[in-house]
């Protein structure tokens, strides 16, 4: 499975609330949408709606709050299971896969 980095645009706003941990990420995953995802499941968490702002959303899903890109040469093998590879930062703040 490809290798890819999900990166934060802007951690400062309001819906990186919605999750965990707001760095970037390596994940193994079949492609973006799966990647997204995961990032998603494994960092999620409940937030309140900021007077004033719109309930916050889960920011791993969309684009214009995170990027994400595939990685052609990485330190990581292909080969393996879905899952998040790291920052050891990130890997502390994962929950369980729903």
């Amino acid at each position: 499975m490809p290798i890819w980095r999900l990166e934060p645009i802007n951690p400062d706003d309001h819906h990186w609330r919605a999750s965990t941990y707001a760095g970037h990420l390596t994940v193994r995953a079949a492609d973006e949408d799966k990647a997204r995802e995961l990032a998603t499941s494994q960092f999620r968490i409940g937030a309140e709606k900021p007077p004033g702002a719109e309930v916050p959303r889960m920011p791993w899903l969309y684009s214009w709050l995170a990027t994400c890109t595939r990685i052609e040469d990485s330190e990581f093998e292909e080969d393996g299971p879905q899952t998040i590879l790291g920052p050891e930062e990130a890997l502390s703040r994962a929950l369980p896969p729903l």
